[in-house]
């Protein structure tokens, strides 16, 4: 709890400063009917075969509403502002689906920036035009285009400067890095290797 504080008095005497560095979220299950229409209807027409689980996600500078759910053994997210407008799809994927140019340049990326580094999550990340996410559950081999951006969002344990710390870092379909963001656990939470 007093490292939770100490963040954020950081952040609230520099916000600027720290904007897009440090990441702390509260998600709670949302009802139904809590959800936006807009969203309930975006997730309506991806025709997902399993439920779908609603969540309210609240960070230090945003708040969203989540789509959760299994689709073809994999795990989806989709996320909206709280007005219900998409903001992106995220889908869990393995370290061998990420293209080998793009998994080359990432290694490369964590080899250069940190002692020593772990993955434990990877989301292919889509954003771009309602329209063409809401093929994405059809396609198979999408790639970047003027209507869509793949990302690729990382978990990583790392170990910096005798540090410990745990990072989301965001790299587009490239392999270069376009956001890192320290991640803030609760008191109860701790980093393993």
């Amino acid at each position: 709890m007093r490292m939770l504080l100490l963040s954020l008095i950081l952040i609230m005497s520099h916000p600027k400063a720290l904007y897009g560095q440090i990441k702390y979220e509260r998600e709670y299950r949302l009802d139904i009917s809590q959800v936006p229409p807009q969203a309930l209807e975006f997730v309506d027409a991806l025709h997902f075969t399993n439920k779908v689980k609603w969540y309210k996600e609240e960070g230090f500078y945003k708040n969203s509403i989540e789509a959760k759910t299994r689709y073809q053994s994999k795990k989806y997210s989709i996320e909206f502002d709280t007005s219900g407008t998409i903001e992106d799809i995220e889908v869990e994927i393995n370290w061998e689906e990420v293209p080998l140019d793009t998994r080359n340049a990432i290694d490369e990326y964590l080899d250069t920036n940190f002692q020593k580094s772990k993955i434990c999550k990877i989301q292919r990340q889509f954003v771009g035009d309602e329209e063409y996410l809401l093929k994405i559950t059809s396609t198979k081999a999408l790639h970047s285009n003027d209507h869509i951006n793949i990302h690729y969002e990382l978990e990583v344990a790392v170990k910096r400067k005798e540090k410990h710390q745990k990072l989301e870092l965001l790299f587009d379909e490239g392999g270069r890095l376009l956001k890192e963001s320290t991640i803030i656990f609760k008191n109860t939470d701790h980093l393993e290797y």
